[in-house]
């Protein structure tokens, strides 16, 4: 301290200074919370995905219930087990599927019967399913615009049209048209058009083509090629129609079938084929179906890999999570499978297993199936960090007691909240023995989330934060609590709790997604004030988005530290909903969350980064990743990519005009310039910067290195100056580079000892973009002071 004081009295200037580092002070803000919506039209997309075709395939029956044989294109699917049936994607606001069968009665040349009653041949490929009957193959081509239909005549036995009769099975209906060379189309009770039987054309084998003329009468759709036509052509013959679902903007729903839940999640032991997005489609409000494409960081090549689809009828496949397991080296996906169309609707989860990097598609799966009468639905899936060992994931769910109804699936009064091991070593994976997150009965418990990368080990853990209410109790409001849950299913006794779960007035905790790993967490939420919304809601709109910072330390009992929750967004409605969340596991500081508005908001979708203490670096005002008059999107999950140092967003697109896109998102940093030394030092010592130089970080440290044994006393500014010591106590030649005092004088750092000291320094939200300067003094074994050069540090946000 004595040294201290003196630096800061005694020094006097020998020359003027000649450095042309200009002083900067540091500057403060409080983050605007107040609503404000983009500017119309205002958007940043990211990538899109390219449209996916769902090549031929089958898998297994559940729950005695065939899955059947199905592909897709990008606006319908096709099931060809039981002739053909096309379904297209209507999206959830339609009230029920509709489909269209196919079964060919009849395939007359001239007067001669060329099916004569002879049994189909199926043969499947990849994109193409054939019924093969001799004289006549009936064709489907997969495509992404529609399912193409052909009949290819192979022999011509005999003379005259080439007439071929098909029965059509479909609730839809279609006006009774003579034969002309059109479409017919079907629509459904409300008279909106929904599906297309395409206008047909016939050619041979050297090209040449004909107009084919289509007729539609009593549920029966009839083809005619002229016979002076088929009497010339070169064979084979084949007729072409085209089936396609319609697209009608004024129809009131979304033709295309949006995305409703969506996952993303990375394999940090890869560098390609690394990125894995799960995502479920509506067929219509009975209807849904699950995909999951794995593809690269930069999504480049589009995720054209499909390795995982769960597309049939006979289930409803609408809710979806991943993660990643580094031990094994291998992926978890967990889903619900809702079987509405059994005796008894029930609601299982499933879960498919897949090792790093295998983009085959594959259908196998691994089932959890709850005690009789009881349901499960809402999971959610956590992994392990890569190079760890660790082979468990961890599903959480939500768990309803349906004995009262007979076992039949619904969301009751006193939903339970559990959690499960599964063991990814074994080729399906394997579900552990289910456990009761925190039992409670006379409490709610629902829409438990847990973080997706676990720190792994030898003994490792996830955190699952979830909403409880008071059942039955008038005013009460929901609250968010967590668990600590170690990889043996073992759940901590103590629990965290949100700042807002005792505050007045009282506020709901709404929708919570939670990230982090070891011992440092983050839980992004909605939350509605009781005062307007005095009722248990069931909806996770917000008025405000919030974000709330907590440590809890791997095997401790109880959250080990916490911060105050942060506003990031207000709006006087209900517009707001959390989507994801993501965590920088190269500093352990920041995360990335994002959250969507939707009506009466306009449709967007947001980012916040925050730091350390929860507080945003980046926003909250002007991170928009898509915004779009008429739109909404879907999803917002988020992923961190410890190699490129990003984060990555999945979400999707529904616009004004009926379109549906999915897209991936990279969000980057800012780049600093690099530390820069100035000065030449009168000792040997040298100084560095370790950590990063984003604002928001807490374990960055500024480092001396070869001064001998010896006290040190580091200073920080703002400012510059360059100006000789001159004193008895100082060595000679020594300069002062950073401000001992003055208005751009920080201060110093408490006094280090040894040949290497290092100071932690966290970079605070508050700070705005500028430079900090670094000089250490250090005190010898005989009584003098000597310097270090300048250590000058551009800090960014």
């Amino acid at each position: 301290m004595v040294a201290a004081a003196l630096l800061a009295a005694s020094l006097v200037p020998a020359q003027q200074a000649d450095d042309t580092g200009v002083p900067r002070t540091l500057s403060r803000y409080a983050p605007d919370v107040a609503e404000q919506q983009p500017t119309a039209g205002d958007s940043q997309l990211g990538t899109q995905l390219q449209s996916l075709r769902t090549p031929v395939h089958t898998a297994p029956a559940d729950s005695g219930m065939q899955y059947g044989i199905w592909a897709a294109g990008d606006n319908y699917k096709v099931s060809f087990h039981d002739g053909m049936t096309f379904v297209p994607y209507l999206g959830a606001a339609y009230p029920k599927t509709q489909s269209l069968g196919w079964t060919t009665k009849s395939v007359l040349l001239g007067e001669t019967e060329l099916l004569d009653n002879k049994q189909a041949r199926p043969v499947p490929t990849d994109w193409r399913y054939e019924y093969q009957f001799g004289a006549v193959t009936e064709a489907y081509d997969v495509l992404g615009k529609g399912l193409e239909q052909t009949f290819v005549l192979h022999e011509r036995p005999a003379a005259g049209d080439l007439i071929i009769r098909g029965a059509v099975q479909t609730m839809l209906h279609a006006q009774t048209s003579a034969t002309a060379h059109q479409a017919i189309t079907f629509f459904d009770d409300e008279e909106r058009a929904i599906i297309e039987y395409g206008s047909a054309i016939a050619f041979d084998a050297n090209g040449n083509r004909v107009l084919v003329g289509t007729s539609y009468a009593s549920g029966h759709i009839t083809l005619t090629v002229p016979g002076s036509w088929v009497a010339s052509a070169a064979l084979p013959i084949t007729v072409d129609p085209l089936l396609n679902r319609v697209l009608v903007a004024s129809s009131g729903f979304n033709p295309y079938g949006q995305v409703e839940t969506i996952d993303i999640g990375r394999d940090d032991d890869a560098f390609t084929n690394n990125v894995l997005i799960t995502y479920t489609r509506s067929v219509s409000a009975t209807d849904s179906d699950l995909w999951a494409r794995l593809g690269n960081d930069d999504f480049a090549n589009t995720y054209g890999n499909l390795v995982f689809s769960d597309i049939t009828t006979s289930w409803v496949t609408d809710q979806t999570s991943c993660a990643y397991v580094g031990g094994p080296e291998r992926w978890a996906i967990v889903f619900r499978r809702h079987f509405t169309n059994s005796p008894t609707i029930t609601s299982r989860l499933r879960s498919h297993v897949f090792d790093s990097g295998d983009t085959t598609l594959q259908t196998n799966v691994a089932g959890l199936n709850p005690p009789a009468g009881q349901n499960d639905w809402r999971p959610d899936t956590g992994g392990v960090k890569n190079f760890s060992n660790g082979d468990k994931a961890m599903v959480v769910f939500q768990r309803e007691d349906n004995n009262g109804t007979g076992g039949a699936f619904a969301n009751t009064a006193l939903s339970s909240v559990y959690g499960c091991v599964i063991d990814t070593t074994t080729v399906n994976g394997t579900f552990g023995v289910p456990f009761e997150i925190k039992p409670s009965g006379s409490h709610d418990s629902e829409r438990p989330s847990v973080n997706q990368v676990s720190i792994g080990g030898s003994a490792y853990s996830w955190v699952c934060v979830y909403q409880r209410i008071l059942n039955g109790v008038s005013g009460d409001d929901w609250d968010l609590l967590g668990a600590r849950i170690s990889e043996d299913g073992t759940v901590s006794g103590g629990s965290w709790a949100s700042d807002l779960a005792n505050v007045s007035p009282s506020q709901h905790q709404l929708g919570a997604v939670v990230e982090g790993i070891g011992n440092r967490y983050a839980v992004v939420f909605t939350t509605v004030d009781v005062a307007s919304v005095n009722y248990k809601t069931a909806l996770i709109t917000g008025k405000q988005v919030q974000i709330e910072r907590f440590d809890w330390i791997d095997g401790a009992v109880s959250p080990t530290g916490d911060y105050a929750n942060v506003v990031l967004r207000s709006n006087p409605a209900r517009i707001w909903e959390a989507t994801g969340i993501g965590h920088d596991k190269s500093d352990y500081s920041h995360w990335a969350c994002g959250f969507r508005s939707v009506p009466p908001g306009t449709g967007s979708l947001y980012y916040a980064r925050v730091g350390y203490d929860g507080q945003p670096t980046e926003g909250p005002l002007g991170t928009v990743l898509y915004s779009g008059v008429g739109a909404q999107v879907n999803g917002g999950a988020c992923v961190f990519d410890d190699d490129n140092n990003n984060f990555l967003f999945a979400y999707s697109i529904e616009d004004a005009f009926g379109g549906n896109s999915t897209f991936g998102h990279t969000l980057t940093y800012e780049t600093p310039a690099p530390p820069s030394t100035f000065g030449v030092s009168c000792s040997g010592a040298t100084l560095s910067w370790e950590g990063n130089q984003q604002i928001g970080a807490e374990f960055n440290r500024v480092r001396v290195t070869g001064a001998p044994w010896s006290a040190h006393i580091m200073l920080v500014a703002t400012a510059t100056t360059n100006v000789q010591v001159v004193h008895p106590i100082v060595f000679p030649g020594c300069r002062l580079f950073v401000p001992a005092s003055g208005p751009g004088y920080l201060g110093a750092f408490p006094t280090g000892v040894g040949p290497n000291p290092s100071w932690q320094l966290p970079l605070p939200a508050f700070l705005g973009a500028q430079t900090l300067h670094f000089q250490d003094w250090y005190l010898d074994g005989n009584g003098l002071l000597y310097s270090t050069e300048r250590l000058s540090v551009p800090i960014i946000k």
